[in-house]
């Protein structure tokens, strides 16, 4: 996946360059500030061919003898330079400009100059990027550069139109997209294919759009057969982000299942904010028009709650719980001497386990619970008094699935130029491709 190509041949290289000579003025190129690393105590900056250091007043610093790596350390709110000088923030800007003198954080090479910042936590360092040159180190990370063509296309456009629409979702913060999945995964020119930029070269400067507006352009690994509305997974709807038949996706993750103890669901929930105790039982409580789950009911001994369904999975781990389209193959065992019993609330009915001795309203009338009874609910064997998830996809569902775009690819017509923007209208309903 680390190629070192850069944009193909260089006939189309040199056409490209003259019919953007003898194009009509344009915009100029959007920059993006991408956060690459937080809080170490320090960084190693290089370049091959060398590097100019100024402060954020464009003050000279200083420029490295040669090409030699210096290290940038923080202490407080100051960043602290090889020769103890220091600074409120660092700007690093390879010297000369060139191809092969990318500058390196840590070894790993960047196009673009750098920032560096202290906080009283460590340094913040941030690679100031053209948004094309950003997608070369972005798109092979969100979807293998193997796949074909017309589904990198696609993915190359769809993650174009979230860097424009996100530009400044971390502005409180001093950028623009953090480098992880948070925003999209982007790891600089090391990562960069023949693949991908090809990908991105062909597709250049398009986004979609809605009356006008950029959209939302989510996409997700497997929608295991049908797409999410945005609405059902996050309460908001959005035109475009319907939930559409997902055929082509033959994803690995057809079926999945996923297994905790009861003491890690109860742990892992409590550090997501949902001081339940120790968990006696989780059920479905409502379902999407697709067939995921929308809520979860989790009942502890300190109490009862209706969960979101993505709310749970980002609480019990995304890379664990897959997705929500999922059932809950196996309950956590009742505690000894407890017993399982249906109450009817004006929310629903839920089940919760009751001490015996406790009385209980049934259709036939109110009842005591045996003193002796234990109830024990979860399937035998080896999944006996765990929780079991088994489900099927990988992700919110929203948007584009990165399977069902390959799929879509691997059985296009050959008839159908540019197949990437029927992959993209079929996930994205009523858009547009057109220019930024």
């Amino acid at each position: 996946m680390v190629g070192k190509r850069y944009y193909g041949a260089v006939g189309l290289g040199l056409f490209l360059a003259f019919f953007l000579a003898a194009a009509p003025a344009q915009a100029a190129p959007v920059q993006l500030r991408v956060r690459l690393l937080t809080a170490p105590v320090s960084v190693v900056i290089g370049a091959a061919r060398g590097f100019v250091l100024t402060d954020a007043a464009g003050r000279p610093l200083g420029a490295p003898a040669g090409a030699a790596p210096v290290t940038l350390t923080a202490d407080g709110q100051k960043v602290v330079l090889p020769d103890g000088r220091r600074a409120e923030q660092v700007h690093i800007v390879a010297a000369p400009l060139a191809a092969d003198n990318l500058l390196q954080v840590d070894g790993r090479p960047y196009r673009g100059s750098l920032e560096v910042r202290a906080t009283g936590a460590g340094l913040v360092v941030i690679n100031v990027v053209m948004v094309e040159d950003y997608l070369r180190g972005t798109v092979p990370l969100e979807m293998p550069p193997t796949w074909p063509e017309e589904a990198l296309k696609a993915q190359a456009v769809a993650a174009r139109t979230f860097a424009y629409r996100n530009q400044g979702r971390h502005a409180g913060e001093g950028f623009d997209l953090c480098a992880g999945t948070h925003c999209q995964a982007y790891g600089g020119a090391g990562v960069e294919t023949a693949a991908t930029d090809r990908a991105v070269q062909e597709t250049a400067d398009l986004v979609l759009r809605y009356n006008g507006e950029l959209i939302d352009a989510y996409y997700h690994a497997s929608s295991g057969g049908h797409t999410e509305a945005a609405g059902a997974v996050w309460g908001t709807d959005r035109p475009y982000l319907k939930g559409v038949e997902d055929g082509w996706d033959q994803s690995p993750y057809a079926q999945w299942e996923a297994s905790f103890s009861p003491e890690e669901v109860s742990a892992l929930l409590a550090r997501a904010g949902f001081a339940l105790g120790d968990v006696e039982t989780i059920e479905p409580s409502a379902y999407t028009p697709s067939g995921r789950v929308a809520s979860f009911s989790v009942q502890g001994s300190s109490g009862r709650e209706v969960i979101p369904a993505e709310k749970l999975r980002q609480a019990l781990g995304p890379t664990v719980l897959k997705s929500t389209w999922l059932t809950v193959v196996s309950s956590p065992p009742v505690p000894q001497g407890r017993a399982l019993v249906t109450v009817q609330g004006a929310e629903g009915t839920a089940r919760a386990a009751a001490r015996p001795g406790a009385w209980a309203v049934t259709a036939s009338g109110v009842k005591m619970i045996p003193t002796q009874t234990v109830t024990r609910v979860g399937s035998r064997g080896a999944s006996a008094g765990r929780i079991v998830f088994r489900g099927r996809g990988y992700g919110h569902g929203v948007g584009m699935s990165q399977w069902g775009a390959k799929g879509m690819a691997e059985h296009q017509s050959t008839s159908v130029p540019d197949f990437y923007r029927v992959i993209l209208t079929h996930y994205y309903q009523g858009v547009t491709i057109e220019p930024y």
